[in-house]
């Protein structure tokens, strides 16, 4: 397991395609690791470009 403080991203590339490793550390308790595939991923990085681009935006949920 990695030894860190801080969240890394790990892209990974298999045979059966790529996927990405991301390891949160929390202080006290287990980390967490999730593995996702490319599409997966990239879903996730629009979403939290999204959401940051939203921070300060009254945003309407029913849209």
């Amino acid at each position: 397991m990695l030894e860190t403080t801080k969240t890394t991203i790990k892209r990974i590339t298999e045979t059966e395609g790529v996927k990405y490793e991301i390891y949160i550390p929390i202080p006290d308790t287990t980390p967490i690791l999730i593995y996702l595939d490319e599409t997966s991923f990239l879903s996730l990085m629009e979403t939290l470009r999204e959401a940051f681009e939203n921070v300060g935006k009254k945003v309407n949920v029913n849209e």
